[in-house]
């Protein structure tokens, strides 16, 4: 990958050359400064986040969590028509046209969140994509999707901001809970809603929280872009890694599985990839930032009818239907007024660790 970055060309560090690949015209340097705020953010804020038991008492069959996991998609506005969803060993979305977008989700019977989640997330993958089949431009060069981080914003958005929301939950835990056959005193909506937003130190990215998991990704783009530069040999990783999961959770790593060794993407040389997360998480969080902005009362319109119409309005006029006219950072500033900015991401974070409060 250091030869594939010379042969890209780059401009400033040889890890500019692979990014990208997955994020056009994004830098290092820029995000050495947007992930620094983060990080100086985060730590002393997931000290300060509460964990919360699993409030489900008994299993929820996979029959019971895909009756309500299939109205999902429908009601966050996915055309039923042009897509479906099945169950699979490890969520993922795809497009296979213009009018058919296919979902997965995966079913743990202790725990019906992770696969709520799930459909959330490649839902908003899935709208995005939808959303660009249905620009004029279509099946032009323009109408694909932008980037990697514009893309994970999309399922961030749905899942963070919009599916941890008390407003969400006031609106579809009714739902829920009669689909899966549960009683309410068996599942209080007080318990379930902290539980939805609980914060749990973790050595595995894949199961880490919202709070916890930008500081997975920050760990992870501090030591390839090193890696990439030549001043951190291979054989130096684990060492390195389990440095920095002290520093950043205050945790012990006992083995290469649990640590350098958990993801596959190095091992596949997608160096670079792993940045893009962040970035979803930043840009989720300004562009809902900058809807709510200009639209006060979506969280009553959600709460009390499920309505989610202005946000899908605001994210096709401002993202599905800009396409790939825009770089990223072109895009974000069109849509919010400003430059990608973490700032937005630590306040939405700050908001569900009060939230826990309450």
């Amino acid at each position: 990958m250091k030869e594939s970055a010379e042969c890209y060309g780059y401009q400033g560090e040889r890890y500019n050359g692979l990014l990208e690949g997955y994020e056009t015209e994004t830098k290092a340097e820029d995000l050495d400064v947007l992930f620094k705020h983060l990080k100086n953010s985060l730590i002393p804020l997931v000290q300060e986040g509460k964990s919360f038991n699993n409030p489900f008492k008994n299993p929820v069959s996979t029959d019971y969590q895909s009756v309500f996991n299939k109205k999902l998609p429908g009601l966050l506005g996915l055309p039923e028509n042009s897509s479906r969803l099945d169950i699979s060993l490890h969520p993922f979305s795809t497009s296979l046209g213009r009018k058919d977008k296919r979902i997965t989700t995966r079913i743990h019977e202790n725990d019906p969140l992770s696969s709520i989640f799930s459909v959330l997330h490649e839902t908003g993958h899935a709208l995005y994509e939808f959303g660009l089949g249905s620009m004029i431009e279509y099946s032009s060069p323009l109408s694909q999707a932008l980037s990697y981080g514009i893309h994970e914003s999309q399922s961030r958005l749905w899942e963070n901001q919009i599916g941890r929301s008390r407003a969400f939950w006031n609106y579809f835990y009714p739902i829920m809970i009669k689909d899966f056959q549960i009683y309410h005193y068996d599942l209080p909506f007080d318990q379930f809603f902290k539980y939805v937003n609980t914060v749990q130190k973790t050595k595995i990215r894949v199961e880490s929280d919202q709070i916890t998991y930008n500081l997975h990704i920050i760990l992870r783009f501090e030591i390839e872009r090193e890696l990439i530069s030549g001043n951190l040999n291979v054989e130096d990783l684990p060492s390195v890694w389990n440095k920095k999961m002290k520093e950043f959770f205050d945790l012990n790593i006992e083995n290469d599985a649990e640590g350098v060794l958990q993801d596959v993407h190095w091992s596949g040389g997608s160096f670079g990839y792993f940045p893009t997360y962040t970035l979803g998480n930043i840009y989720a969080a300004q562009l809902f930032h900058g809807f709510f902005s200009t639209h006060q009362s979506f969280w009553d319109d959600l709460e009390k009818r499920g309505d989610f119409s202005s946000l899908h309005k605001w994210l096709k006029n401002h993202v599905w239907h800009q396409g790939k006219i825009h770089t990223p950072r072109e895009l974000i500033h069109a849509a919010t007024g400003s430059e990608p900015d973490s700032s937005h991401l630590v306040k939405y974070l700050k908001s569900k660790i009060q939230e826990q409060d309450e």
